[in-house]
């Protein structure tokens, strides 16, 4: 209110701060004002790193947490410092009227895009969810790391981008697609006019992001563009890793001859480059096109492959992925009870590497096995865990499964009308999301669930409930499939 009878350094918050702040001496004022380009608190070590080192920072720190200008917070995953938001943006316009702004952000930039580069070389080792873990705990000053390099420094955030959405798969390992997105979309249109293998990576990169949501169009055009890009370059590899993912991108899209002829080229080329990790993408693709048909045998050989060459690496997501893909046909080809012993490691390691997508994905197809085997209970606790875990990440796509799952198991429980509204949803989300290959109708629960819910409802009931269903938001369809 400025009343004037308080002190002046009272009247108005920033003089105030200002009283504070010339109360402390020039190398504590040094340090205030570097602090500020940290996002979301920081670590000791991380203010070592990037503040000057004139004098020690912990001496100082302590000196600015008992002038209560700096907040010391420790909980059960880290020890950090933060600040007030309005000591922040006054340690920021300090930090701006001196002209140090641009040193300092660029320390902080490089830290955090090592610190990714460190967590990245622990992808899918026993220290993957220690590094995931960090990365989120970091995650703003990561982002501010990648958005002041988009500006500055577009060779070092295409360097970040790569290591952190491809490398590490950090964007689909947490949910954050739409972060990843935007993110991906700011640096490929900073660096149109900047050609560079790590342009080329974070196209591909940007192509999978947007298949998970599921764009397939997008992806394809970021695909193409990854592999004129590598071409330009000579980058043998890159191209090859961008023709696998167009033939991917084109049989998901339902044009499935000609790209599984062109895969198996693929596959024989990344054999002669001794490229294992086209060899592993391609065979994964071969896989899953013939499994997506229900053609096991082939799949079967394919993804046994896989999982030779995954335990050769000794690389536990790829052999989680493979068990899985397994599982899926043993499953479907009548084994259900060996299905489930596949599904069950599969999934402890998925939790193990805080892979939560792929949780969600094998909770769905083991409640799957479970209902096929009258064990409805289990089934159902398994459909609600992974559809909460897709409500919470946005998985659209993984809503139609859901949806047809306990759109089935309200079919052999003999609640008729609600089974006739999920797979009703499950339907008009596939058009809405453009879902590409429906193969629900070779699926012989599938085809039952319909056959006994129309015999129930008779024609006309059953087309009025699967209406509703058709006519009802994805959250509406989520609220009937947990009985909310």
């Amino acid at each position: 209110s400025g009343n004037p009878t308080a002190l002046p350094r009272h009247r108005t918050l920033h003089a105030l701060v200002d009283w504070s702040y010339d109360l402390l001496t020039d190398a504590e004022q040094s340090l205030l004002r570097q602090l500020a380009v940290f996002a979301g608190g920081w670590t000791l070590e991380a203010a070592e790193a990037i503040c000057d080192q004139d004098t020690p920072v912990l001496d100082r720190l302590i000196r600015l947490v008992d002038h209560s200008l700096v907040v010391f917070d420790k909980d059960a995953k880290r020890t950090c410092y933060t600040f007030l938001e309005t000591i922040r943006q006054y340690a920021h316009e300090q930090l701006q009227l001196r002209n140090e702004a641009q040193t300092v952000q660029a320390r902080h930039a490089h830290y955090y895009a090592d610190l990714v580069v460190q967590a990245a070389a622990q992808a899918n080792s026993p220290t993957h969810q220690h590094a995931l873990n960090q990365i989120e705990s970091e995650r703003a000053n990561v982002f501010a790391a990648l958005g002041w390099a988009i500006a500055h420094e577009p060779d070092l955030a295409l360097s970040l981008e790569v290591n952190l959405g491809g490398e590490f798969d950090f964007w689909e390992m947490r949910g954050h697609f739409d972060e990843g997105r935007n993110w991906q979309r700011q640096l490929l249109a900073a660096t149109q006019d900047q050609p560079s293998t790590a342009r080329a990576k974070v196209l591909l990169d940007a192509a999978w992001l947007e298949r998970a949501k599921p764009d397939y169009a997008q992806a394809l055009i970021y695909a193409e563009a990854s592999q004129k890009l590598s071409d330009e370059l000579g980058d043998a590899f890159g191209s090859l890793d961008a023709r696998i993912s167009i033939a991917n991108i084109k049989i998901m899209l339902g044009d499935v001859a000609p790209n599984q002829a062109l895969m198996r080229d693929y596959l024989a080329e990344a054999e002669r480059l001794g490229y294992r990790r086209a060899v592993l993408s391609a065979l994964n693709s071969l896989g899953l096109s013939h499994y997506d048909r229900y053609e096991f045998e082939p799949a079967k050989k394919l993804f046994e492959r896989c999982l030779s060459l995954y335990q050769e690496q000794h690389n536990a997501l790829g052999e989680a992925d493979a068990l899985h893909h397994l599982a899926l046909i043993m499953d479907l080809q009548g084994d259900s009870t060996g299905a489930i012993g596949l599904y069950e490691k599969a999934e402890v390691t998925y939790r193990e590497l805080g892979f939560r997508r792929s949780v969600a994905l094998v909770q769905n197809n083991m409640g799957y096995a479970l209902m096929v085997l009258g064990q409805y209970e289990r089934a159902r606790r398994l459909f609600v865990d992974g559809l909460l875990i897709r409500r919470e990440m946005g998985l659209r796509l993984g809503y139609v499964y859901s949806f047809v799952n306990f759109g089935c198991l309200a079919a052999l429980e003999n609640e008729p009308a609600r089974a006739a509204q999920l797979l009703g949803a499950s339907e008009a989300l596939r058009e809405l999301i453009d879902f590409p290959h429906d193969t629900f109708n070779l699926d012989a629960v599938y085809t039952s669930a319909i056959t006994s819910v129309r015999a129930a409802l008779g024609d006309t009931r059953f087309g009025l409930e699967w209406l509703r269903g058709r006519g009802i938001t994805a959250e509406q369809a989520i609220d009937i499939a947990l009985h909310v």
